[in-house]
């Protein structure tokens, strides 16, 4: 993700939106695709915010984070 960052003139607004669903029965879930939808929705989330706060502070300036 510093890669993205680094190649954007500037970044003041991450609109992180990103989410795994699917049309899933609570009884047939399996495990394995429950920590998937985890994995992508919580730490994605976390991984994308850390990284733009960090390009946030190196430009000085600022920014804002919406979930």
């Amino acid at each position: 993700m510093e890669t993205l960052f680094a190649s954007l003139p500037a970044i003041d607004i991450l609109v992180n939106a990103a989410i795994r669903t699917g049309a899933w029965s609570i009884e047939t879930l399996a495990m394995e695709e429950w920590d998937r939808v985890q994995e992508t929705n919580l730490r994605g989330a976390y991984l994308l915010m850390r990284s733009a706060t960090q390009a946030m502070r190196a430009q000085a300036r600022g920014g804002r984070l919406i979930t």
